[in-house]
C-alpha cells in the first residue's frame, strides 16, 4: 500500500512539473511572438488608441487601459501645444509631446529587431517573468527587459515590461506621464 501511495505521489509530482514546464514554454513563446511580430504593428514609443485595437490580445486589460489613457493624454497634449511658426521667419517652434522618443517595450532609445528569449520564471502569484535580451545591430544600444505575463480570461497577456537598465517599467513610465495630466 505504501509503495502504491509513493508511486501515486511521484506520478502527480511529475505531472505537475510537466504542466509547469508547458506553461513556462507557452509564456516564453507568447512573449517571443509579441517581440517578433506583434510589436511591429504598433508604435514603439507609445501605441496609439487605433493601433491598440489591432493587438489587444497581447496586453492585459489593466495595461491596455493605461496605454489608452496615455495615448489620449498625449493627443490632448499635442492639441494644447501646437507647433508655432517662428517669429523671425526661421524654422517653426516644435513642441515635443511625451513618449515620442525611445522604445517603450525595450527601454532603449534605439530599439532592436533582433533579440533572444532567456529564462522564464514562474512567480508565486501565478504570473511568469520572461527575460528578453537584444542582439543589437552595430551602433545601437543593448537592452534587456523582463516581461511579466499573466493569464487573463483564459489567455496569456503581457501585464508589464520591467527595464533592467534603470529598474523602471512600462507601468511606471505610463503612471509618471499620467501624473501630469492635470498639471499641464
Amino acid at each position: 500500500m505504501l509503495l502504491l501511495i509513493v508511486a501515486a505521489v511521484s506520478v502527480a509530482t511529475s505531472a505537475a512539473q510537466d504542466s509547469e514546464r508547458v506553461a513556462i514554454s507557452r509564456a516564453a513563446s507568447f512573449v517571443r511572438e509579441f517581440y517578433a511580430s506583434g510589436r511591429q504593428a504598433i508604435s514603439s514609443s507609445l501605441p496609439t488608441a487605433a493601433e491598440l485595437k489591432t493587438v489587444p490580445t497581447f496586453f492585459s486589460a489593466r495595461l491596455q487601459n493605461k496605454f489608452v489613457a496615455a495615448a489620449n493624454f498625449q493627443a490632448e497634449w499635442i492639441a494644447r501645444h501646437p507647433d508655432q511658426p517662428s517669429a523671425s521667419g526661421g524654422p517653426p517652434v516644435v513642441y515635443k509631446p511625451p513618449f515620442v522618443d525611445g522604445d517603450i517595450f525595450t527601454g532603449s532609445p534605439d530599439g532592436s529587431s533582433r533579440f533572444t528569449v532567456g529564462s522564464t520564471t514562474l512567480k508565486p502569484d501565478g504570473s511568469w517573468v520572461v527575460s528578453i535580451h537584444s542582439e543589437p545591430e552595430e551602433g545601437m544600444s543593448p537592452w534587456s527587459v523582463l516581461v511579466r505575463v499573466v493569464v487573463e480570461n483564459g489567455h496569456l497577456a503581457i501585464d508589464d515590461v520591467l527595464y533592467q537598465s534603470d529598474s523602471g517599467s512600462v507601468e511606471d513610465s505610463l503612471d509618471h506621464l499620467l501624473s501630469y495630466r492635470d498639471t499641464d
